[in-house]
């Protein structure tokens, strides 16, 4: 009798410990999310002056010039992230590491690719 009930306190402690390193984890999680908000504040903020020089500049706010489409994809992408408790997807890690590289390829999209293969206003592509 005295072995069941030590399997059973056993278990029962491994049970607890599993479920306090799983919150640990997720809390983790959400805390580096937290983080990029920051940054995803930046973006937006950068986004929305721009539009503010532009209208000074050329008369418009926006002329979906490829410049300002993929840095909109861009901040549309990481703004997706911060949804992670909304979205179940998100909640797995591999999806979210491998959604968040992708994410950062639109970065680099934005910031070269614009500039070297696209055409427009920001480019140099046909510099």
């Amino acid at each position: 009798m005295w072995e069941q009930y030590f399997w059973q306190r056993r278990s029962w402690i491994s049970h607890y410990k599993a479920d306090e390193c799983m919150k640990e984890t997720k809390r983790k999680f959400y805390k580096k999310i937290c983080k990029w908000k920051k940054q995803i504040l930046c973006v937006g903020a950068g986004i929305f002056l721009g539009a503010v020089w532009a209208n000074a500049s050329w008369g418009r706010y926006w002329a979906w010039d490829p410049k300002e489409v993929w840095a909109l994809i861009t901040f549309m992408v990481y703004g997706a992230a911060f949804h992670a408790r909304s979205l179940r997807i998100f909640r797995r890690p591999l999806f979210f590491h491998i959604y968040m590289i992708v994410a950062f390829l639109t970065v680099l999209m934005t910031y070269f690719g614009v500039n070297y293969i696209l055409g427009g206003m920001h480019s140099y592509a046909n510099a």
